[in-house]
């Protein structure tokens, strides 16, 4: 069986010998008995008996003429053939196709004439396909012109392309004329006048390429051309047109005698476009912005240009100054002189910019003005010397500004001293003086005094005060010391002192001084008393304590000797100093052993210690009393006795049998100390 379908695949897609080797070697249908063909009208399909008869004749049925022709009954074609011979599917030795459908034969008949004419002039049709496939007009052409392929059916849309090569030819040399000659737009115009010819064949893809790209480039072209030539010039034309074309037709050949031309023109009026439209504010923005957009060579022969030559110019000027600020502003400096320098010369080159030139560092020169007229304000405050509140408020006006590190010299000492006093200052002229005592009011200064506010012209009111105060605080001070020290004279000096009328004395001050205004009365009778040498009188008024507490004192060093005689005279016998006053005791033993030795003590005022010895007896010759040789001795104070029962303990050994008790009393008088008179307490032993 025959697949039909694919036969129908293969003959759509022209593929003939495909087609025929389909149904080669398969049958749709039955082999005849008998002749293979007959002989009968193509029209009315009646038989022939005449065997002289032939096709082409004339039908002897209908009368038609050139009716006759031979039909194969194994291949039934349609229109049959003029030869016997001539069943084309029985030359190719196909199988009977009498039982397949007569549209299905026909296509299986053409297909073998299309193999056939395939076989004796395929390599011509092959060649045709090549040329046409290579864009070798000419070729195509010879191959027309020789007339091998006509009447092939196969052949015949390749032959109807081919029979036009000749033109295309002439239409193709045509074209390439044009492109040599860079004349683009002949290039366009031939091609769509034999576009018809051209689009479908191989040959004019290049030029079709050609067309498609310089078309557009033609007519950009032709409408800057259009505005160029424009008198007057309609520049917002030419700008657009230029901006929208010039990438693209920059190169065209009727665009580059004017090229630079154009571009000359349009970049004037662009940039001065932009030049115009910035905003004419006095600023360093605006500036920057015309001086960017100005162009020297291009604006000079631009019309509208000439008119503002002067003014880029001051525009370029300021920018320098401005510049020359910027340069300035970024030097850095460590010493105090340079940047004062700095400050100065930014402030002169603002100086040179007008006074509503806005620019980037406007507030650095402000700033640098402010702060030069600060450090020259905190100049004339510091040489005024009137107010160091004022050095202060200047200095802390200067630090805000950001250059409290540009003081130097003596501005910088007296900011520092300032500094150092402010908040003391403060806190004194905060004391309500005038509604405190004189006591709390002195307190309250001193409290907050220093010395670093000597000097301080903020504090004159105070100064007096303060001074006196101090003063007075030195002598409490002094007072207290010879308090402590007994310095009694210098007690009642301090006490009587004009600045301590009046003066509230705290307790412990009041009595030092009453005891020294006593003690000075004394010592002042005590003198008088030494120099009449009255003896009875010092005996009353001595007083050995007090003559130790002052012995440094100069009037009494002076009496030294003096006072040493009338002691002697008036307190170092025993009946004057108390030593012969009767008492009880003397020399005791107990049952144990144990010796207590007791005696009546000298005035206080006279002495508190007594030398206790225990002495051999004197020969008995002597009509003096002696305390040498001793074999004990014991210094003792008033107050070892008058805490126990007023006895002393004596450590009696066995050898001291027969020995003296001797006591005596030390006059103790500070520059020199005198033996009181012996007194025998008692013999050991009896």
């Amino acid at each position: 069986m025959i697949n039909w379908k694919e036969f129908q695949a293969e003959y759509e897609l022209r593929d003939y010998r495909a087609a025929l080797a389909v149904v080669a070697g398969r049958i749709d249908g039955v082999a005849v008995d008998g002749p293979p063909r007959v002989l009968r009208c193509r029209f009315c399909e009646s038989g022939v008996e005449d065997r002289e008869a032939v096709a082409g004749e004339k039908c002897g049925g209908c009368t038609a003429d050139d009716a006759l022709r031979w039909f194969c009954r194994n291949h039934p074609e349609p229109d049959g053939f003029n030869d016997a011979n001539g069943c084309l599917c029985c030359r190719r030795g196909l199988m009977p196709l009498n039982k397949a459908d007569s549209d299905l034969v026909a296509k299986v008949v053409s297909v073998c004439l299309e193999v056939e004419m395939l076989d004796s002039k395929g390599t011509l049709f092959e060649e045709l396909k090549a040329a046409f496939r290579t864009g070798d007009e000419e070729r195509a052409a010879e191959i027309y012109e020789s007339g091998d392929l006509s009447g092939w059916a196969g052949a015949g849309q390749l032959v109807g392309l081919a029979k036009d090569s000749r033109k295309v030819v002439d239409v193709l040399e045509e074209l390439e004329s044009a492109l040599k000659a860079g004349e683009f737009s002949l290039l366009v115009k031939i091609w769509d006048r034999h576009r018809k010819h051209l689009v479908v064949r191989t040959s004019g893809e290049r030029y079709r390429d050609l067309v498609e790209e310089w078309r557009p480039k033609n007519a950009g072209a032709s409408q800057v051309l259009d505005a160029w030539r424009r008198q007057p010039i309609d520049e917002d034309l030419l700008v657009k047109l230029w901006g929208e074309w010039r990438d693209r037709v920059a190169d065209h050949p009727e665009i580059l005698p004017v090229r630079q031309q154009v571009q000359r023109r349009v970049d004037q009026q662009v940039y001065w476009s932009r030049f115009v439209d910035v905003e004419q504010v006095a600023s360093q923005e605006t500036d920057e912005q015309r001086v960017s957009l100005w162009n020297d060579e291009l604006f000079e022969d631009w019309g509208p240009a000439r008119a503002v030559v002067s003014d880029v110019a001051a525009a370029r000027q300021r920018l320098g100054v401005v510049e020359s600020i910027r340069s300035v502003l970024e030097v850095e400096f460590d010493e105090p002189g340079p940047a004062t320098d700095r400050l100065q010369q930014v402030v002169q080159l603002g100086g040179q910019l007008p006074g509503d030139y806005v620019y980037r560092d406007v507030g650095a020169v402000e700033s640098a003005a402010r702060q030069l007229e600060l450090l020259d304000q905190l100049g004339r405050v510091v040489q005024e010397g009137h107010s160091d509140l004022a050095v202060v408020a200047a200095w802390r006006s200067l630090e805000g500004s950001g250059c409290g590190n540009l003081v130097e010299g003596a501005s910088e000492e007296a900011v520092q001293r300032a500094l150092a006093r402010e908040e003391l200052i403060g806190l004194l002229l905060s004391v309500p003086v005038d509604d405190l005592d004189v006591q709390e009011c002195d307190r309250r200064l001193l409290e907050i005094w220093d010395p670093v506010l000597e000097g301080c012209p903020d504090l004159e009111v105070l100064q007096g005060r303060c001074e006196l105060a101090g003063q007075r605080r030195q002598l409490l001070e002094t007072l207290d010391a010879a308090g402590r020290d007994s310095d009694v004279s210098l007690v009642t000096t301090v006490a009587e002192n004009q600045l301590l009328d009046h003066w509230p004395f705290t307790a412990v001050q009041e009595a030092a001084i009453s005891t020294a205004r006593m003690e000075v009365g004394c010592l002042d009778e005590l003198e008088l008393v030494v120099d009449r040498g009255d003896v009875e009188r010092f005996a009353e008024i001595f007083d050995a304590g007090r003559l130790r507490r002052h012995m440094g004192r100069d009037s009494l060093e002076a009496r030294r000797d003096q006072i040493v005689e009338l002691v002697a005279a008036a307190v170092v016998p025993n009946h004057r100093n108390g030593l012969d006053r009767p008492f009880m005791g003397g020399v005791k033993s107990s049952e144990g052993g144990a010796v207590r030795v007791n005696w009546a003590w000298p005035d206080p005022r006279v002495s508190d210690t007594c030398r206790l010895r225990v002495c051999r007896q004197p020969e008995a010759t002597s009509k003096t009393l002696s305390t040498e040789p001793y074999v004990f001795e014991a210094i003792v104070h008033r107050s070892v006795l008058e805490l126990g029962d007023g006895a002393q303990p004596l450590p009696v050994q066995a050898d001291w049998k027969g020995c003296q008790v001797i006591v005596q009393c030390l006059v103790d008088i500070g520059f020199a100390t005198l033996d009181g008179e012996p007194l025998v307490l008692g013999i050991l032993g009896e």
